[in-house]
């Protein structure tokens, strides 16, 4: 039997490759926008091909995986998701780039939606939190990744060789997340079953509530990550290379210590209480849109770090909530609608919407608006603690598969 830590670290890595395959086309966007004359709206337009295809097919394959295995479904979509990155190198235009970058959405799908199951079956509910956070740092530094390799290759050898050094590894790692050993872990319950299609998980308010928080989460985020460069730049008067680089450090330092913080922090006070991971989000997105406001009026680096830093403790622990609030042979598909939800109602909407009203007065009064979404999620999470028993989560399970 390979090592528990082996196969958090495979899962980390293909999760490494997901954000890393996702963010290289904004390192070489300035270069696409040259080479083939694109407004910024059609760079816009490829960015939302890959969140639309990712978010809606990432249910179907939740299906397929609780019906099938979850491994086998990943690596499928890793392969696939590398290929189609691969392939971006050869576009020749505005449509075969939207084209490729939604190919690149469907594989990822099949990814995102089952690795939480699998991580939920290896480790128990008490340690899921921080496992989950651990292989979430893909995002800080997956994402970092690509946009260096992005402009920086870009920069050297034409943004062909970006994509292609971007997707070339991730087909090499489908073999080994193809061949591990997950049946070992699969509880006996499940061994045999299938487990069909069931939406009944969404009537229940935990599970509703947790996805509403996750949202709120996602429209700051999101907003945030697209466009805190330029309101550095328009409102702090800062240069762009430099808005860029202090945008990509509050990520990596926010996520990297958020992500870990959240996920220990929350799991020691599940082991105390069984609301404490709603108890931990609804204080990390309390403090977070606090952080922001703060950040604004004081000009402060640090405080917008500590937004980050704070957004960044649900990371790990909203999927676990996820896990916690659903019957297991579910697991992949409440995940999965989960995603669906949270772009739909998050950061799809919500970097457009920061947009129009940048458009209707100022870009400082748009970013001021973001802490109301992130402190609605502060609300949804207290709220589900409200409902959640403070014994067992087990029970919530027990009822749901009944």
């Amino acid at each position: 039997m390979r090592s528990k830590a082996y196969l958090l670290f495979i899962l980390f890595a293909v999760n490494f490759m997901n954000y890393m395959d996702r963010q290289v086309i904004s390192g070489v966007s300035e270069f696409l926008k040259h080479d083939f004359m694109l407004r910024d709206a059609e760079l816009g337009k490829i960015a939302i091909a890959f969140m639309i295809s990712y978010s809606i097919l990432s249910v179907p394959a939740g299906i397929l995986a609780d019906r099938w295995k979850p491994a086998k479904v990943a690596a499928v979509g890793l392969f696939l998701w590398s290929m189609a990155t691969v392939l971006t190198s050869t576009s020749q235009g505005f449509y075969s780039l939207f084209f490729w970058r939604a190919l690149t959405g469907v594989g990822e799908a099949a990814f995102v939606c089952t690795a939480p199951t699998i991580i939920g079956w290896i480790f128990p509910d008490e340690n899921r939190s921080a496992k989950l956070s651990i292989f979430n740092l893909g995002l800080p530094f997956g994402g970092a990744a690509g946009v260096i390799i992005g402009s920086k290759l870009g920069e050297l050898y034409g943004w062909n060789t970006s994509f292609v050094i971007a997707g070339l590894p991730g087909m090499l790692l489908a073999y080994a997340l193809w061949n591990l050993p997950i049946d070992e872990y699969r509880p006996e319950k499940l061994q045999s079953s299938n487990s069909g299609f069931s939406i009944a998980f969404m009537k229940n308010s935990v599970y509703l509530l947790v996805v509403l928080g996750y949202a709120g989460i996602s429209w700051t985020f999101g907003s945030i990550a697209f466009w805190m460069p330029a309101y550095f730049t328009r409102e702090w008067g800062l240069a762009v290379s430099q808005a860029g680089l202090y945008t990509g450090v509050i990520q990596v330092i926010g996520g990297l210590l958020g992500a870990v913080a959240g996920g220990y922090i929350a799991d020691f006070w599940y082991r105390k209480d069984r609301r404490g991971r709603a108890y931990t989000l609804f204080i990390g997105c309390a403090l977070s849109g606090l952080s922001i406001w703060v950040g604004m009026v004081l000009h402060s680096l640090v405080f917008f770090t500590l937004a980050c830093f704070f957004i960044m403790w649900h990371m790990g622990v909203a999927q676990a909530m996820i896990l916690d609030s659903t019957p297991e042979p579910l697991w992949s598909t409440a995940s999965a609608t989960a995603i669906l939800l949270m772009h739909a109602f998050g950061d799809i909407p919500g970097p457009v919407v920061t947009g129009y009203f940048s458009d209707q007065v100022n870009l400082g009064f748009a970013v001021g608006l973001l802490p109301m979404a992130v402190l609605i999620a502060a609300g949804a999470f207290l709220a589900a603690s409200f409902k959640i028993d403070s014994g067992k989560t087990e029970s919530v399970n027990s009822s749901l598969a009944g």
